[in-house]
């Protein structure tokens, strides 16, 4: 568990991260220097509440799971971490200023619910203050107002389309959103935004307003510079721990996880169990491999596989696992990368089963003893079958005769007397 959580800790942010923080600060910026042009325009914005204007759509940041996104929404509250108080006049000493929130959708199910975060305290549980839900993202925009708010994103909305009646409570809640009137984003994985584009009722208009906006994040080539420096980042974390450097097995870390940072971590950490239930204290990669095999993986295993075959040979494919995104070619360049990847991880594999179905008995051997050292070793002829334990008495038997052998040995033969014939 420590070193799932230490892995867990690291952030690296690769280019593809660093463009879509950079894209969403800049639309925070361009908002902050309108809405608060003079330093009273947020004491206006509280009082007399946001005047009538154009509905804010979101940027929709998508990608595989497991490649970052919750990572980057964690990066950016790091960046936009300026919580701090302005002073305005003598009746408002103290305006608490907050430029970003992240709200996280989990098992909420009802907008007053999830929107509260961005209103007054009044809103929030036990609050006394009694409010419309019609009226929550007006509401929730005075007073975001008042505090500063330049951005806002929405997460976990995944959990969302496991209910009942899903679609219907996800357009909703974005055209609530909406009218808060403040830039935000939303984190999603691929099955939300296919829920989305296979809405029944609608669905032009959902197209149109909450799907033109797209930042897709995908796992990093193997061959980039932004991979080696995680693999670095996941050195630095794990130390003494590791028997080889993670860098020098670059390619195999990424073909057992498809560069899938969630994947990497639960396969690391699956090594060092396989370690430990074989008495080690450091992870070998043979520990890495077996692990990927292992039964704990099997999952993560199946849909790395999918993607695989799915690069190599076409057909179809599980949703959850299928960009939505393709037909509006976006971010297309960076997509066909990650799946030449896959390919080539494909190729691989179909290439080394034909070597070994062509192969004879002896050939096949010596494969198997170059993809699995440690277990080829442990069954060659010379070490064939697990060891009998001795028992007590051959072990006392054994020491009998070593030290009799000592003894032996330290007896010296006599020399003979000079002059004297022994023979007679």
């Amino acid at each position: 568990m420590r070193i799932k959580a230490g892995l867990r800790e690291v952030f690296y942010p690769n280019l593809p991260s660093c463009r879509i923080m950079q894209i969403l600060i800049e639309r925070a910026f361009g908002y902050s220097q309108t809405a608060y042009a003079d330093p009273r325009s947020a004491l206006r914005a509280g009082y007399e509440g946001i005047g009538q204007g154009d509905p804010v759509y979101p940027a929709i940041i998508t990608g595989l799971a497991g490649c970052g996104k919750s990572k980057l929404c964690e990066a950016l509250e790091r960046i936009l971490s300026g919580r701090t108080h302005v002073f305005i006049d003598e009746g408002h000493p103290s305006v608490p200023l907050n430029d970003f929130e992240l709200l996280k959708v989990g098992s909420r199910r009802s907008i007053s619910q999830i929107l509260r975060t961005l209103g007054p305290p009044g809103m929030l549980a036990g609050g006394t203050n009694r409010i419309k839900e019609a009226d929550v993202p007006l509401e929730c925009g005075s007073w975001s107002g008042f505090c500063g708010l330049c951005l806002y994103g929405l997460e976990e909305l995944q959990f969302m389309t496991q209910s009942e009646g899903a679609t219907a409570l996800i357009s909703k809640l974005l055209l609530s959103c909406s009218e808060v009137r403040i830039p935000w984003f939303v984190v999603a994985n691929y099955s939300f935004i296919w829920k989305l584009m296979n809405e029944k009722h609608g669905k032009s208009e959902i197209k149109q307003r909450f799907l033109d906006d797209q930042l897709l994040l995908l796992p990093d080539p193997e061959s980039s510079d932004d991979w080696k420096e995680l693999l670095r980042e996941y050195q630095v974390v794990l130390g003494a721990v590791l028997a080889f450097e993670l860098e020098a097995a670059s390619l195999e870390l990424w073909n057992w996880s498809a560069g899938l940072k969630r994947e990497l971590v639960k396969l690391l950490a699956e090594a060092y169990r396989v370690a430990r239930e074989r008495g080690a204290f450091v992870v070998e990669l043979q520990d890495v491999q077996e692990a990927y095999g292992s039964a704990r993986f099997t999952a993560a295993r199946g849909d790395i596989e999918l993607l695989c075959a799915h690069a190599g040979q076409g057909g179809d494919l599980r949703l959850d696992l299928q960009c939505p995104l393709k037909s509006l070619s976006i971010d297309s360049v960076v997509d066909e990368e990650y799946q030449d990847e896959l390919r080539r991880v494909r190729e691989k594999a179909v290439a080394l089963a034909v070597i070994k179905a062509a192969a004879t008995a002896n050939e096949k051997r010596a494969i198997s003893s170059l993809e699995s050292p440690r277990t080829s070793a442990a069954m060659s002829p010379n070490a064939a079958g697990k060891r009998r334990r001795k028992t007590t008495a051959e072990l006392q038997e054994t020491g009998r005769r070593a030290k009799a052998a000592r003894a032996r040995g330290k007896q010296k033969p006599k020399e003979p007397k000079p002059g004297v014939d022994e023979s007679i």
